[in-house]
């Protein structure tokens, strides 16, 4: 059967979808005082005096001209990075390891999995500004971080924050952040609440946990408005009682338009095989065109990295070479947390042909049984836990740990989202000698920060029949 001919033409932009907007205009206004008065004598001295004049202008000029384009060149820059912005290699890594251990025990029964490990990280960061004892010591050990050195690298989160807040632009909209809400009445340390506004930039915000239903609709008001609308229910009925005294909250948003499109009419219906003799029916995107892309023979997967117009975040899908392996891939990840970047050192930019499904994952996740596995105790039990740091009015200790996410992949881009509470108290298209990624059996994905490797999120797409959940 012979290949339908794809379209290699980048889509159009989609810029009215986009509320921010950068109006650039310079002024330069220029006058002079004339004289009807003719001096032949003073002719070449008045000359000279002009010629200087107007040297002066022009050189003001030429400066002014190199001040707009560097202060352009800053702006567009690939990164919102600050200039003094340190080194994240210990938050970064440190979110690898913990993403990558995490990672195998939500996929006890293969199903379709989505989740921010820095949304997760933030919301233990937090709790560890007013951790004690050894208590702290047990988060600092999940977070893979030194807790000698906690200070320094929380300083560090919280200009991680701030860069990865500056990367919205035309193209792309991220946005990270977090709250605190407190019972009302309820004191907490100053430090503490210095420590949230510095690095989070987050104010403590009181309300009433007593009227349930009130305080449920204050916290997922203010989740929704973060997330675009796309979690609405992150604390549903129950979760707060007469003794919740604190909830913590982390939120991740993205949008992003691929910078190399899939052609709409190149989408047709096609098998996916979730397991060699299971198979389901998928809407397969197809295209061709220059991306990075990797064989690994011998860790038994393809990677392909799908980069976000603006060219400051990217996709990137690991592929099993055979269905039915996924798990054998999730245990190299899982024994060599730096994988990613080794992948990624070893990809080259190459042309290839590509099908992926469009897909939509809902995930809701209770993370308290997850991170106990790995060490974390002290931090969920009431007689043990020390968040004196947080408040010395009462003993408090974590009693959930919920993250919410959604993902949604089309033709033209990707939509994301993730909040964490923590509440204390197909076709056979193949084009002859071309690569081939064709995603017809599961896989994992990754939203990634290109200039310091943070994963904003990830997971697994395993079954398209799996029954989307609403957040």
């Amino acid at each position: 059967m012979k290949p339908p001919i794809i379209d290699q033409k980048k889509s159009e932009k989609k810029e009215e979808d986009l509320d921010k907007d950068v109006d650039w205009g310079v002024e330069i206004q220029l006058s002079e005082k004339r004289t009807s008065t003719f001096n032949t004598s003073s002719f070449w001295m008045h000359n000279a005096f002009n010629i200087w004049i107007i040297a002066g202008l022009l050189i003001i000029f030429f400066l002014s001209f190199l001040v707009i384009l560097l202060g352009w060149n800053l702006l567009t820059a690939s990164h919102g990075f600050p200039q003094d912005f340190p080194k994240t290699q210990e938050v970064q890594l440190g979110t690898s390891k913990l993403a990558f251990k995490l990672l195998p025990l939500m996929a006890e029964n293969n199903a379709n999995i989505i989740f921010s490990p820095l949304s997760l990280v933030i919301g233990l960061a937090m709790i560890l500004e007013g951790s004690k004892g050894h208590t702290a010591e047990e988060i600092c050990s999940v977070l893979n971080w030194n807790p000698t050195t906690t200070f320094e690298i929380q300083n560090d989160l919280g200009f991680l924050l701030q860069g990865l807040n500056g990367n919205t632009d035309i193209y792309t909209k991220l946005y990270i952040g977090g709250n605190v809400f407190i019972q009302e009445n309820f004191e907490i340390t100053s430090k503490f609440n210095d420590q949230l506004k510095q690095n989070y930039e987050c104010v403590a915000t009181e309300v009433n946990f007593v009227e349930e239903a009130e305080a449920r609709e204050i916290i997922n008001t203010w989740v929704s408005k973060q997330t675009w609308g796309q979690v609405r229910e992150l604390v549903r009925p129950s979760q707060l009682d007469l003794t919740t005294r604190l909830l913590i909250t982390t939120v991740m948003y993205f949008k992003g338009q691929w910078l190399h499109a899939f052609p709409k009419q190149n989408t047709f219906q096609a098998r996916f095989y979730v397991q060699p003799d299971d198979e389901a029916t998928v809407h397969m995107m197809h295209t061709t065109g220059n991306f990075n892309y990797g064989e690994f023979t011998k860790l038994g997967l393809q990677s392909l990295e799908l980069p976000i117009d603006g060219n400051k975040l990217s996709l990137l899908l690991i592929l099993p070479n055979k269905p039915g392996r996924l798990p054998e891939v999730r245990k190299v990840l899982q024994q060599n947390p730096e994988i990613l970047s080794e992948l990624n050192g070893h990809m080259k930019n190459q042309t290839l042909y590509i099908c992926l499904p469009k897909f939509k994952i809902d995930g809701r996740l209770s993370l308290h049984r997850h991170l106990s596995k790995l060490g974390l105790k002290l931090l969920f039990d009431s007689k043990y836990a020390d968040l004196s740091g947080i408040s010395s009015q009462n003993s408090l200790f974590v009693k959930e740990v919920v993250q919410s996410a959604r993902l949604e992949v089309d033709e033209e881009g990707a939509e994301a989202a993730a909040a964490t509470e923590f509440v204390a108290a197909g076709r056979s298209l193949v084009y002859d000698q071309l690569p081939v990624f064709c995603a017809n059996h599961p896989f994992l994905f990754f939203l990634r920060d290109l200039e310091t490797n943070i994963i904003l999120l990830m997971g697994q797409y395993t079954d398209p029949r799996i029954l989307e959940k609403k957040t």
